[in-house]
C-alpha cells in the first residue's frame, strides 16, 4: 500500500511538472495572425506606414543617418536644427546593451513597427501565466491589452518608443511577482533585471516613470501584507533582490540614461538662469505640461469609445446628418466624399486627439466585477493606482491633485501630455479583469455569490451604457473648442452626428457586456462548458477590440514604399540654397511653422526645427530675439538664407543674407555681464525707461522708476504689459507712451494696453522710452562673469590681417584655420554645450567659454593656428562600456538560472 501511495504521489508530481505547449504555441500563432491582420499592407504588399512623428523624425535625423551610413558610428550631435543640439533623443543607437538580441527573439523577427504590438501580446500573456491564469484565458487577456486603442493610435502617430515601453511593462511586473508571490528569488530577479533592461532600452522614460507608479503601489501592498503577517525575512530578501535587479537593468542602459540626464539639465525641462522665469526648480511650465488633459467625463471613453466623438479627424458616412447638410448646401458628391473622410468629431477638452483610450467594455465590466467579488489584496493596489492614473490624466481639469504632483512629486514636472498617464489604468484594468475571470472559471467563490455580484455589476456598468444610449445626447451640447471656425449649419449637423456616435457606441458596449455577462452566467448555471466559455469570451474580446482598433489603424494608413522614401521633395528655394557648397551655414524658413517642423532640417542646417526637448537657452533665444526678428542674432547664428512664402500660391523663395557672420570671426571687444538676464538683454536692443506720472512700474516683478530694460524683461506699467520690441525706435529720440484700453476680440473682455502718444499731450503721458543700445555681434562679444577668468589679460587690438575659416566639417568634429598678428578673441557660430565638446589648439587641449548667450568663444594667441572642436561625451562612451558589461552579466545570469530551472524541472519529471 505504501509503494502504491508513493507511486501515486510521484505520478501527480510528474503531471504537474509537465508543460502543456499547445496553448503556448497557439498563443504565439494567434498573436502573429492578429499582428498580420493589422499590418498586412506592409507584410504582403511591401508598403510602409505613414507615421507622423517618424516622418518628422526623418527630417530631424537626416544628418545623423547620413553620418552613420558613411562612418559606421554615431555622430551624437547634429547641426540640422535649432542651431545645433545633442542627438541623444533624436537618433542615437546605443549598442552597449546586448539585451537587444532578446528583443529580437521575443518579437519573432516581425518588422518595425509591427513587432511592437506583438511584444505587447507576448508580455501580457507571460504576466498572466505568472499569476497562474489559465493559458487559454491568458490569450484573451493578452488580446485585450495589446489591442487597446491607445496602442494602435501610438503606431499611427509614430510614437514607437512609447509603445515599446508599454509592451515591456507586463514583463517587469511578472518578474516582481515571481519574487514576491512565488518566492522565486533567483529566477524572478533575473527576469526583472532583463525586463527592466528592455523597458528602459525602449527609451521612453515617461512610460517607465509611470510604470514606477504601478510598482510603488504593488510594493506598498506587499509591505502592508508583511506588516500583517510579520514575514520580514521574505520581504527584505525580495526587496533586496529586486533593487539589485533594477540597478543592473538600469546600468545596462547607462549610456542612454547618463547622456539624457546630462542633456536634460540643459533643456526646457531643466532650470532656467533667468530671474524672470518662474520655473525656479526646473521642469516644464505648468500650462505647457497640462495642455493635453482629459476632461473628467472623457474617462468614459475607456468604456464607450465614441463618447467624445473619437478623433479630431474621423470619417462619417454619406447617411450622416453632416452629409445631408452638405448636400443641402450644394456640395457635389466627389467633394462630399473627400470632406467626410476627415470630420472634426472630437469635442473634448484636448486641443485635438487621434482617438480615445478605449480599454474595452468587457474589461471594464470584469474589472468592476472583480472589485465586488475578489478577496485578493491584488485588487486594492490595481484599483488605487488606476484611480490615481485617471485623476492625474485630468490635468488642468483637476488642479488640486495635478498641482500637488507637479510641484512636489519627484520628476513629475519633467513630463508633458499628462493624458499619457492613462497607460496605468490601460494596464491595470485588463489585469484585474482576467484575474477575476480566472477566479470565476475556477469556481473559487460560491456560485450564488458570483451570480449576485455579476448581476450587480451588470446593472451598474450596463446601466451606464443604457443611460447614455437612451438619453445621453440630452446631457450635452456636443460643442467642440474649434467649432467657431465652421458655419452654424455645419456645426448643427456635426453636433447631431456626435450625439449619434455616443448613442451607437453606448449600445455597442452594452451588447458586449450582455454577451460576456451572459456567457459567464451560462457557465455558472452549468449550461456552458469551461472551454466554450473561454472561447466565447476570447472571441467577444477580440471582436470588440479589433473592430474599434481598425478605426484608428487601418489600411489607409499605409503608403507605397516609394512614396514613403520620397516624402521629402526639395522646393525651388531648397534647390537654390543647395547650390551653395559651403561647409556650414544656416537657413531660417519663415514659410513654415518654423519651430515645429523638420522638413527644413532634411535639406539644410535649420535655425528652427522640431523637438520636444530643445536646449533651454536656445528656446529663450527664440522667445526673446529670433521670434522678434532680431537680425543681429540671426547674423551671429550664420543665417545665410531665409525662405519665405510669396504670392497667393505661397511659393517658397530663398533670400540671401549678406550680413551673416560666417562660421567664426574675431571681435574687437568683450563685455562682461553679471548674469543671464543681462546677457540675454545685451544681445538685443536696450531702452531707458522713466515714469512721468508716478504710475506703478515693475520690471521682472521689482518696482522701479527709472531703469535700463531689454526685450526679454517682463515690464508692467500699472496693469498693462509693455513689450518694447513691438515699437519702432530711433537712436537719440525720446518716445512718450500712455495707457489705453480696448476690447480683446478673443475673450471679449476689456484689457489695458500701451500706446504711443503725442509728446505734447502731457495729460496722456505716463512714461518715456529712449533707445540707447544695439548689439553688434561683428564687433562685440557678451560674456557672463563666470567666464571672466578666461578673458584675463586680453588686450583688444585692431588687426586688419586677422582671419579664421572653417576647413573641415563633421557634425561632431569642426576644424578651423586662424591667423592674427596679435592675441585675439574669436566667436564661433556654434551652440555652446559644455558636456562633451572639447577644444584643441594645435592639437593641445584649450579652454573655451560661452558668449552671446548661446555661442562659443575662445581667446587665441597671435600667429597661425589650427583649432578643433570634437564632441566626445564621457556619458556616452563610458556609459556604453558599463552598459555592455551589465547586459552581459544579466544575460549570463538569465540563461544560467533558466538552465538551472529547466534541469530542476527535468529532474522532477524523472
Amino acid at each position: 500500500m505504501k509503494n502504491q501511495k508513493t507511486n501515486s504521489v510521484a505520478s501527480a508530481e510528474t503531471a504537474s511538472a509537465k508543460i502543456n505547449w499547445l496553448p503556448i504555441v497557439t498563443a504565439i500563432v494567434i498573436f502573429a495572425v492578429i499582428t498580420f491582420l493589422y499590418f498586412s499592407p506592409m507584410l504582403i504588399d511591401g508598403k510602409a506606414i505613414q507615421q507622423g512623428d517618424i516622418v518628422q523624425g526623418k527630417g530631424a535625423s537626416k544628418e545623423l543617418s547620413d553620418y552613420r551610413k558613411a562612418n559606421g558610428k554615431e555622430a551624437l550631435w547634429t547641426n540640422s536644427m535649432f542651431g545645433g543640439m545633442p542627438a541623444f533623443q533624436i537618433s542615437t543607437v546605443y549598442n552597449g546593451n546586448l539585451a537587444r538580441y532578446i528583443d529580437k527573439i521575443l518579437t519573432l523577427g516581425f518588422p518595425h513597427p509591427s513587432q511592437l504590438i506583438f511584444i505587447a501580446f507576448v508580455g501580457f500573456f507571460l504576466l498572466l501565466l505568472t499569476l497562474d491564469i489559465s493559458p487559454w484565458l491568458s490569450i484573451a487577456g493578452a488580446i485585450a491589452f495589446g489591442l487597446s486603442t491607445f496602442n494602435l493610435i501610438l503606431i499611427d502617430a509614430g510614437h514607437n518608443s512609447e509603445l515599446g515601453a508599454i509592451g515591456y511593462m507586463p514583463l517587469v511586473i511578472a518578474g516582481v511577482l515571481f519574487v514576491f508571490r512565488k518566492k522565486k528569488y533567483l529566477l524572478g530577479g533575473v527576469i526583472t533585471a532583463l525586463a527592466v533592461s528592455l523597458e528602459v532600452k525602449s527609451n521612453h522614460l515617461q512610460i517607465a516613470y509611470y510604470l514606477f507608479f504601478i510598482l510603488l503601489a504593488l510594493g506598498i501592498t506587499e509591505f502592508v501584507n508583511t506588516v500583517l503577517k510579520k514575514d520580514w525575512n521574505h520581504f527584505l530578501k525580495a526587496v533586496g533582490v529586486l533593487v539589485i535587479a533594477a540597478v543592473f537593468g538600469v546600468l545596462s542602459n547607462l549610456s542612454m540614461l547618463w547622456s539624457t540626464q546630462e542633456y536634460g539639465n540643459e533643456t526646457i525641462r531643466g532650470k532656467s538662469e533667468l530671474s524672470s522665469n518662474t520655473q525656479s526648480k526646473g521642469g516644464l511650465d505648468e500650462d505647457y505640461a497640462f495642455q493635453w488633459s482629459f476632461g473628467k467625463m472623457e474617462s468614459l471613453t475607456m468604456l464607450i469609445p465614441n463618447f467624445y466623438g473619437g478623433s479630431s479627424g474621423a470619417p462619417l458616412s454619406e447617411t450622416s446628418a453632416t452629409a445631408k447638410a452638405m448636400q443641402a448646401q450644394g456640395v457635389g458628391s466627389e467633394q462630399l466624399k473627400d470632406y467626410l473622410k476627415q470630420m472634426p468629431l472630437y469635442w473634448g477638452d484636448q486641443p485635438f486627439t487621434s482617438g480615445p483610450v478605449y480599454i474595452g467594455a468587457i474589461c471594464i465590466f470584469l474589472f468592476v466585477l472583480g472589485m465586488f467579488l475578489l478577496q485578493d489584496r491584488m485588487k486594492w493596489w490595481l484599483f488605487s493606482i488606476s484611480a490615481l492614473g485617471v485623476m492625474l490624466s485630468w490635468g488642468h481639469n483637476f488642479m488640486f491633485i495635478s498641482h500637488l504632483f507637479f510641484q512636489y512629486f519627484p520628476v513629475y514636472n519633467k513630463f508633458r501630455t499628462v493624458t499619457m498617464i492613462a497607460v496605468i489604468p490601460q494596464f491595470c484594468i485588463p489585469l484585474l479583469a482576467f484575474v477575476t475571470l480566472d477566479a470565476i472559471l475556477r469556481r473559487k467563490y460560491e456560485t450564488e455569490v458570483v451570480i449576485k455580484k455579476l448581476m450587480l455589476t451588470f446593472y451598474l456598468v450596463g446601466g451606464i451604457c443604457l443611460l447614455f444610449a437612451l438619453v445621453g445626447p440630452s446631457f450635452f451640447d456636443f460643442k467642440g473648442g474649434e467649432d467657431s471656425r465652421y458655419p452654424d449649419w455645419l456645426v448643427k449637423a456635426i453636433t447631431e452626428d456626435r450625439g449619434s456616435l455616443m448613442r451607437m457606441d453606448s449600445i455597442r458596449s452594452l451588447i458586449f457586456i450582455l454577451l460576456s455577462g451572459g456567457a459567464i452566467w451560462l457557465y455558472l448555471k452549468n449550461r456552458l462548458s469551461n472551454t466554450l466559455t473561454v472561447s466565447a469570451l476570447a472571441l467577444f474580446v477580440f471582436v470588440d477590440m479589433f473592430t474599434v482598433g481598425k478605426r484608428y489603424l487601418k489600411d489607409d494608413n499605409f503608403v507605397s514604399k516609394s512614396d514613403y522614401d520620397n516624402y521629402y521633395q526639395p522646393s525651388q528655394a531648397d534647390l537654390q540654397i543647395l547650390q551653395d557648397q559651403s561647409l556650414d551655414y544656416r537657413v531660417l524658413n519663415t514659410a513654415s511653422n518654423t519651430f515645429n517642423e523638420s522638413r527644413t532640417s532634411y535639406f539644410h542646417k535649420s535655425v528652427g526645427g522640431y523637438h520636444a526637448a530643445k536646449l533651454r537657452r536656445y528656446q529663450e533665444l527664440i522667445e526673446n530675439h529670433i521670434s522678434k526678428q532680431n537680425t543681429a542674432v540671426l547674423d551671429m547664428l550664420n543665417t545665410r538664407y531665409f525662405i519665405f512664402a510669396q504670392g497667393k500660391d505661397k511659393t517658397e523663395k530663398a533670400q540671401y543674407n549678406p550680413e551673416a557672420l560666417g562660421n567664426a570671426w574675431f571681435v574687437d571687444s568683450a563685455m562682461v555681464v553679471a548674469n543671464a538676464d543681462e546677457e540675454l538683454n545685451r544681445i538685443g536692443k536696450m531702452y531707458e525707461m522713466q515714469i512721468l506720472d508716478g504710475s506703478s512700474f515693475t520690471v521682472n516683478g521689482k518696482p522701479t522708476s527709472k531703469v535700463l530694460v531689454g526685450n526679454h524683461d517682463n515690464i508692467v506699467i500699472g496693469d498693462a504689459k509693455f513689450d518694447p520690441s513691438s515699437f519702432a525706435f530711433s537712436s537719440g529720440i525720446v518716445d512718450t507712451f500712455g495707457i489705453g484700453s480696448r476690447i480683446n476680440k478673443e475673450t471679449n473682455e476689456q484689457e489695458k494696453y500701451v500706446t504711443q502718444t503725442d509728446a505734447v499731450s502731457k495729460t496722456a503721458s505716463v512714461f518715456t522710452t529712449q533707445f540707447v543700445y544695439s548689439f553688434s555681434p561683428r564687433a562685440n562679444a557678451i560674456v557672463d562673469k563666470r567666464f571672466e577668468e578666461q578673458l584675463k589679460g586680453f588686450d583688444p587690438s585692431i588687426d586688419s590681417t586677422r582671419n579664421i575659416k572653417l576647413t573641415s566639417y563633421q557634425p561632431n568634429d569642426l576644424m578651423y584655420q586662424s591667423h592674427s598678428s596679435a592675441e585675439g578673441l574669436v566667436v564661433f557660430s556654434e551652440i555652446y554645450y559644455a558636456e562633451g565638446w572639447d577644444a584643441f589648439v594645435d592639437g593641445k587641449p584649450a579652454d573655451y567659454f560661452r558668449c552671446n548667450y548661446v555661442l562659443r568663444g575662445m581667446k587665441l594667441p597671435a600667429g597661425d593656428h589650427k583649432i578643433e572642436f570634437k564632441f566626445e561625451p564621457v556619458s556616452y562612451f563610458t556609459g556604453e562600456k558599463v552598459a555592455m558589461a551589465s547586459s552581459v552579466l544579466i544575460l549570463i545570469l538569465f540563461f544560467g538560472v533558466t538552465g538551472m530551472e529547466i534541469m530542476k524541472w527535468r529532474k522532477e519529471r524523472s
